[in-house]
């Protein structure tokens, strides 16, 4: 927790705050109201307290994907006692403009990531030793004496967008875990930086000489998803080299079993039953999206290690001679057009 906070910290004394007036507690409301309360309840803001936005594509969180996007903004509001807050909001839209403004429209909070919503505060390691350094979504900071104190994961509320990148209006309507409610409004000038990473950079893991790759597995993890049982991942281990894994993700042919014929989806945004998924490359902070071949430190990717990935080919998966048992057979093309074939029989072993 005190990395984020001092580094959010730094960001917070880069700007200076104008005047505003008090916001009381309002009930708690999940739903876009429509149109705006009474101004009288809101904290304005004008664009001396916006700290940052950024567009991050589909790098910044893995379940981003399709047509949806991220766009995440930051401001702060400090009144002349110095006390006050700020506030991270993420945004996921279905599409923005040459600004990298999001889609005008209300945008409840949930934890779906579907497009037109926000994107609920939480902290995967939470109740570890490394809680707080892993912290995820939409985030309320509270500012006393002019100092950052603390934070909170925002858990309800909405916003409604806008306006235009160079003149937006955007109603934020925001309840923390602990039940407090933050209202403001800001007006004015966004400036959105562009932290997508473009496509010939999400690739450069891979090598550019065009070589076939054998891969002959005595080994294999799978891996389900609770939100997503059509949805299963093959983590295929080279039976020569133990830290050389191939990763497949994969939508169900039938539902209730992983048996039946599978093609690469010819983009990122084709993932329809029967489909394996076509690889993103490499996120901003170089985690690879499925699906792709690489070498393995138990759970984590060697980074300085070639990376393969999978943008074409098939794949079928056969009943084996036990119920549990699998027979995979699989040819794949990647970015720079190199072959994986790939063979496993065997059965997998679980892992969630």
């Amino acid at each position: 927790m005190k990395k984020l906070l001092s580094v959010f910290a730094a960001l917070l004394l880069l700007v200076a705050c104008k005047q505003t007036v008090n916001s009381p507690k309002d009930g708690q409301d999940n739903s876009p109201h429509g149109t705006n309360p009474p101004a009288e309840e809101y904290i304005y803001i004008d664009e001396s307290s916006f700290l940052a936005a950024q567009y991050w594509g589909q790098d910044a969180m893995r379940g981003i994907e399709g047509d949806q996007v991220e766009v995440d903004m930051q401001f702060k509001y400090v009144a002349k006692d110095g006390t006050g807050f700020a506030a991270k909001v993420k945004f996921v839209t279905e599409s923005v403009d040459e600004q990298f403004f999001p889609k005008p429209g209300d945008y409840p909070l949930d934890s779906t990531l579907d497009a037109g919503t926000l994107i609920y505060g939480y902290d995967p390691l939470e109740g570890t030793s490394d809680e707080g350094s892993y912290i995820q979504g939409s985030l309320i900071f509270d500012i006393q004496g002019g100092e950052l104190v603390s934070y909170d994961f925002v858990k309800g509320g909405y916003a409604i967008v806008k306006g235009t990148a160079d003149a937006a209006e955007i109603t934020f309507h925001l309840i923390s875990r602990s039940g407090d409610v933050l209202n403001f409004v800001y007006k004015g000038a966004l400036l959105i930086q562009d932290y997508e990473k473009k496509e010939a950079e999400r690739y450069t893991m891979e090598p550019q000489t065009q070589s076939e790759i054998n891969l002959i597995c005595n080994e294999c993890f799978l891996e389900t998803y609770p939100d997503e049982p059509n949805v299963f991942s093959l983590m295929l281990v080279d039976s020569e080299d133990n830290e050389r894994i191939l990763k497949v993700m994969c939508n169900k042919v039938t539902e209730g079993t992983m048996v039946g014929s599978y093609t690469v989806g010819e983009s990122v945004s084709d993932f329809e039953p029967g489909m394996i998924r076509h690889s993103y490359g490499a996120t901003e902070s170089d985690g690879c999206y499925p699906s792709f071949m690489a070498y393995y430190a138990g759970s984590s990717i060697y980074g300085y290690r070639d990376v393969y990935f999978v943008t074409g080919g098939s794949m079928t998966i056969a009943a084996g001679e036990s119920d549990d048992e699998i027979k995979v057979n699989g040819s794949f093309t990647t970015y720079y057009g190199s072959t994986i074939n790939v063979e496993y029989t065997g059965v997998p072993t679980l892992r969630q």
